[in-house]
């Protein structure tokens, strides 16, 4: 129930579906909180950001967060290697740290490599050309402050599983996706 209660704040909801029917988020937010607070750690604000950043890794549908077995370049080569390997192309890798530091904002490092085939573009199209916002897919690469290395990515099942007639090419990309940032943790 914390769980849910942490991702459906993450997104914006105000009810969640319980066993029982639909719950306020209010509701469940005040259930959790004070369990929360009774560690002094958890009333930090880093600590409860990166509470609730578990907390969605752990329910999302949407999104998947892996941690990195490798520092921060070699885990964005590795997966760059990966891509390439399956044929998929690598459209392009955005160094987002770069770009925000030209406009003097610092922030750890983050890249995005942005990745797709061509013949899944084609069927893309010839499906529902409605769903080629959804294409290229992404891996976002970032180090958060523990120096710990993250690769996350939204699931395709779940990006092209909302258009009619895309649910098996949304699965058959789920699988790719899971192949390819299986290089992140070995």
């Amino acid at each position: 129930m914390r769980k849910t209660a942490w991702f459906a704040l993450a997104v914006g909801l105000s009810t969640v579906s319980g066993p029982s029917g639909a719950v306020p988020m209010r509701e469940l937010y005040d259930a959790m909180v004070p369990v929360a607070d009774q560690s002094p750690r958890l009333r930090e604000p880093a600590l409860r950001q990166a509470l609730e950043i578990v907390m969605v890794r752990e329910t999302s549908a949407w999104l998947t967060i892996l941690r990195s077995a490798h520092p921060f370049e070699e885990t964005v080569a590795r997966l760059t290697v990966a891509i390439q390997a399956t044929g998929f192309l690598l459209i392009h890798e955005i160094n987002t740290q770069e770009i925000l530091s030209r406009q003097s904002i610092a922030i750890p490092r983050l890249r995005q490599l942005l990745y797709f085939k061509p013949a899944y573009l084609k069927r893309l199209l010839d499906l529902c050309p409605e769903a080629v916002i959804e294409a290229p897919l992404k891996f976002v690469i970032r180090e958060i402050p523990d120096q710990t290395v993250e690769v996350v990515y939204a699931n395709p099942a779940f990006l092209f599983g909302r258009y009619a007639g895309l649910r098996d090419l949304g699965e058959e990309l789920e699988k790719v996706a899971k192949e390819l940032s299986a290089a992140a943790r070995v």
